[in-house]
């Protein structure tokens, strides 16, 4: 009988916190020269101007992270105090109860939007 209780009692566990999904999230690492702010990936902003929870910039060596959706996109940033759009080249794809981090490094081939050029992020006016 007490077999019986155990094998139960285990069942029950598993199916218990089988359903359990992890958070999706993603971190912006900012291990490049220069602090970003306006950074927003897909619906989901990470940074703010004005009068939010978020941070208004993310500083050298600095991160944030955010519950994300699934799905692929790019991600959007500018400079500190810059006047310049830019995105990544390549875009992100986050999977369902993913914990993914994004390292914006200088070496990061990035898209100036405003000058529709391509090029190193630390390289970028």
């Amino acid at each position: 009988m007490k077999k019986i209780i155990i094998m139960i009692s285990a069942v029950f566990f598993i199916i218990l916190f089988s359903g359990c999904e992890e958070e999706t999230t993603l971190r912006i690492q900012n291990e490049s020269s220069f602090a970003i702010n306006e950074v927003r990936w897909n619906s989901t902003a990470f940074t703010t101007l004005l009068g939010s929870h978020l941070p208004h910039s993310i500083s050298v060596g600095g991160n944030n992270t955010q519950s994300v959706d699934p799905g692929s996109g790019y991600l959007f940033f500018r400079r500190l105090n810059g006047s310049l759009n830019y995105r990544t080249v390549e875009l992100l794809t986050i999977v369902n109860g993913e914990q993914a981090d994004f390292f914006l490094l200088d070496s990061t081939l990035v898209y100036n939007i405003t000058n529709s050029t391509t090029g190193t992020w630390g390289s970028q006016p």
